[in-house]
């Protein structure tokens, strides 16, 4: 049988699987792997250390400087997209005729070049981007920065076309790929890759545990929501952990006093801390995407309670609590809190989980495609 190629392009350096947008691109290029598949890495790197780890499951990595002067703002293509047009990623595509995988819209700047013509091209949607981009303008309080995410939503609202020169668009949730699937008839659903193939639950934390990049505005939001809205109506503990989770929650004036901050944690810790609270509050106010969180939390925690923007359109409703407001959260998680979990319940969630979300199972279905 002949091996099986495929170059993956990736907007960042993959690892460590650190953040929603990489964990998805890591797991889904070490599940390719385990399938047989010679992956061929091409990241850009502005900022995260080259990564020896990847060479555990690619034939070849190969790293690019990503052009972020600011006269790219001027550029008539996205920001994201101009600076990663690096012509040593075009010359080492072209040196074989194997299918590209690019990952995200922000790596697509030579998907339609000519040299590319007769290569089968898929592209991983991570979000619709301009609606994406549309909201993190929405949460942004930084005068410049909100001014630069609607630019930049704008521009990849016009250059979304592009993705009619793929063979195959690969979105993230059902939402998502009914919106590509209607412009450019060629959507595939292949859900999120994640870390935790089997669910690891303990729930013997005397808490409840909130997690996620707090450098990210959006999750700002939920945090603040959170702390100054639904935790101030309970006496249950909350633990924040995630990426500056310290500078988050200093910048916000919250009175709670059960309140523990794990800044920074390694995954090791954030696993510890996950499993062993006794509920997960996830709220978000951008409904765009699919949030790995819920994915992270729903094979960790014995129970869940998020708002409605953060189940719409995953399927995965019934193995939340969803509350509509503050109060209903509040009285939610102090009921989950004191509650032992459904066993019955963390059974169905394991079977949906391993049948819908397996990694190894979406790595086959991608390889199909090529």
């Amino acid at each position: 049988m002949a091996e099986s190629h495929l170059h993956i392009v990736s907007f960042d350096i993959p690892f460590p699987a650190d953040y929603g947008g990489v964990i998805d691109v890591f797991y889904r290029l070490k599940a390719l792997s385990e399938t047989g598949v010679k992956i061929h890495l091409h990241c850009f790197e502005y900022g995260r250390e080259r990564a020896d780890e990847l060479d555990k499951y690619c034939a070849s990595v190969h790293y690019y400087h990503r052009y972020k002067s600011p006269r790219h703002l001027m550029s008539s293509e996205p920001f994201i997209v101009e600076t990663r047009k690096n012509p040593e990623l075009l010359k080492n595509l072209s040196k074989d005729k194997y299918p590209i995988l690019f990952e995200g819209l922000h790596t697509t700047a030579f998907l339609n070049h000519a040299k590319l013509r007769n290569r089968i091209k898929l592209v991983r949607a991570h979000n619709v981007e301009h609606a994406y981009y549309r909201k993190l303008a929405e949460a942004e309080t930084n005068p410049f920065r909100k001014l630069f995410f609607k630019t930049e939503a704008k521009k990849l609202k016009r250059y979304q076309s592009i993705l009619k020169s793929a063979d195959g668009i690969l979105a993230i949730s059902a939402k998502d790929q009914k919106h590509f699937q209607k412009l450019y008839g060629n959507s595939t659903l292949i859900n999120p890759f994640h870390p935790i193939e089997l669910m690891e639950i303990g729930g013997e934390g005397a808490y409840a545990f909130y997690h996620g990049n707090l450098s990210v505005a959006e999750n700002k939001t939920a945090l603040e929501y959170l702390l100054n809205q639904v935790f101030i109506k309970t006496r249950v503990p909350l633990v924040v952990a995630g990426k500056d989770a310290v500078r988050a929650v200093k910048a916000i004036d919250s009175k709670i006093k059960n309140l523990s901050v794990v800044n920074n944690p390694s995954s090791a810790e954030m696993l510890e801390l996950a499993k062993n609270a006794s509920v997960h509050a996830l709220p978000t106010f951008q409904d765009t995407g699919f949030k790995l969180k819920l994915l992270y939390s729903l094979a960790t925690a014995p129970a869940i309670v998020v708002n409605q923007q953060m189940v719409a359109n995953t399927g995965l409703e019934e193995f939340c609590e969803i509350a509509i407001s503050p109060e209903e959260m509040a009285k939610k998680v102090t009921e989950l809190h004191q509650s032992p979990p459904d066993k019955g319940m963390l059974k169905k969630r394991e079977s949906y989980l391993s049948t819908h979300f397996s990694n190894h199972q979406n790595a086959l279905k991608i390889k199909s495609l090529f």
